[in-house]
């Protein structure tokens, strides 16, 4: 790994905050963290005036362990699945991409934390919708999950995915891909196998413009240089299932956070080291 610095200027209200911020290049691509990261990692910052009338607090559940670091990523989505009953499902950056559940989900499962609860998906007609946003449009998306199969299916098993040719398909399978919809087309990654079951495992995938990654577990596994301007954007997002209204995932789904920019591979070694630090046993 090589560092680098970068430095951002943020106008806000007519105030000019000069933040240099630590970068590194993994998996090929610069990566530069959010400024909040940046200054607990030393750096300069530099106000010249006033106060940033822009700013919002992240709120923090109590289990504040795996939450707070990934809060402190600032994800644009952030669903934790610690709800036990009713028909929905918490956005917990406070922006409002609340979920809607559908068919064969059940609340409160044991989840990759101890103190946190996950969402099971029946593989036949459960997954979760939401639809009050438009996802993608953006030259660069991280998506995270954490994913414990139960069954295999002779489909693929869908993660976090559009219903049509666009955004991104992060899924399951024994063969085919996981896909990016871009402006140049697509970008392909190597599927993600649906074994082994009843094990939990974090998937990212990272997708910038020179660059798409995927990683499971921290370590990379595929990756793609296809270029492209743009993510194709989608005003449909479904977690636990995907194109056609198919590709049922059939297991629990939990901690899953959507980001509008490539996220270092450090800091997703940071969130699984974090997961760890109170990881559920079942």
């Amino acid at each position: 790994m090589s560092e680098a610095k970068n430095a951002r200027t943020d106008c806000v209200s007519g105030i000019l905050d000069v933040v240099f911020l630590p970068c590194t290049i993994g998996c090929g691509m610069l990566s530069c963290a959010p400024a909040s990261a940046a200054t607990a990692a030393g750096s300069s910052t530099a106000t010249l005036s006033g106060t940033s009338t822009d700013a919002k607090a992240q709120p923090v559940s109590p289990d504040a362990g795996y939450a707070h670091t990934v809060l402190a990523d600032h994800p644009i989505a952030y669903w934790r699945f610690n709800e036990t009953s009713g028909t929905s499902i918490q956005d917990h950056t406070g922006k409002g991409h609340d979920g809607t559940l559908h068919g064969g989900v059940t609340l409160g499962q044991p989840g990759i934390v101890a103190d946190g609860l996950a969402a099971s998906f029946d593989g036949e007609t459960g997954y979760i919708e939401v639809t009050d946003s438009i996802w993608g449009g953006g030259r660069e998306v991280t998506i995270e999950a954490w994913v414990n199969v139960s069954q295999t299916s002779g489909d693929f098993e869908a993660i976090v995915s559009a219903v049509g040719l666009e955004f991104v398909h992060l899924q399951l399978h024994t063969g085919g891909n996981i896909s990016v919809y871009t402006d140049t087309g697509y970008s392909l990654l190597p599927i993600v196998a649906q074994t082994p079951l009843d094990v939990w495992r974090h998937i990212a995938l990272v997708a910038s413009p020179s660059l798409v990654c995927l990683y499971v577990d921290g370590v990379e596994v595929g990756s793609s240089t296809t270029a492209f301007a743009t993510i194709h954007s989608t005003t449909t997002l479904r977690i636990g299932n995907g194109y056609g209204g198919e590709r049922f995932f059939h297991g629990r789904i939990d901690e899953v956070a959507i980001y509008d920019y490539a996220l270092s591979i450090e800091r997703i070694q940071a969130h699984i080291a974090a997961s760890k630090a109170n990881t559920a046993s079942v």
